[in-house]
């Protein structure tokens, strides 16, 4: 996908604030002096390959947990029409994430202290869900699924949800998420990089899908 250079400012932006938070908040445990190839990859690349599984339109994304502000910040420079709620528990990182906002210019991007179990959108009020690093357990998976609209999508970057929360072919009576056939994504087949073998070298993670039932 094309990125325009104002992007990649915002985007050259945001990593240098990485830098500069990141000793004294701990945002990453990812080495982020000289830019290297795993962390630009990990951080800034991934997120923006996978944009092309989100709509580019005015679609209500919570992401949850966004501590150091990957994947959701990446993924809002590509998609700005987004409205994004950035919901982070931990006040240090909030600040860090208002100032990132603040920063890049993020229009229509609201930062949250609470946790989505905590209700930080309306019942069946949002079309997206991302999330990376955080513990899905029972009580955060169905919170989830609670501001999700029907068919409303998550995007779970690097690991799946257990098999206890999908649904069986036959449905469930209790809020749950049914992984889409082609998931997981290997983002590296789909990289602009990918060689003629349809692999990327970059060490990408596996994105899974998954919709509401």
């Amino acid at each position: 996908m094309a990125i325009s250079p104002a992007e990649v400012l915002q985007l050259f932006w945001y990593y240098e604030l990485l830098i500069q938070w990141n000793e004294a908040v701990n945002l990453t445990a990812l080495p982020l002096s000289d830019y290297p190839e795993e962390s630009l990859s990990r951080l800034i690349v991934e997120p923006i390959v996978a944009a092309q599984v989100v709509p580019a339109t005015q679609i209500a994304w919570v992401d949850i947990g966004s501590g150091g502000g990957s994947p959701a910040i990446p993924l809002k420079v590509v998609r700005p029409l987004a409205r994004l709620i950035l919901a982070e528990p931990r006040q240090r990182k909030v600040a860090f994430l208002r100032e990132v906002v603040r920063m890049l210019g993020l229009t229509e991007t609201q930062v949250t202290g609470k946790r989505v179990e905590d209700g930080v959108a309306p019942p069946s009020s949002i079309d997206l869900a991302t999330v990376r690093g955080v513990k899905m357990d029972a009580t955060l998976v169905q919170a989830t699924r609670a501001c999700l609209r029907d068919r409303g999508r998550l995007l779970a970057f690097g690991v799946a949800l257990p098999d206890r929360y999908l649904c069986p072919d036959g449905g469930v009576d209790t809020p749950q998420f049914q992984q889409l056939p082609n998931s997981p994504l290997d983002l590296r087949g789909i990289a602009p990089e990918a060689d003629e073998t349809g692999v990327n070298p970059r060490p990408f993670r596996p994105l899974f899908v998954y919709d509401c039932r």
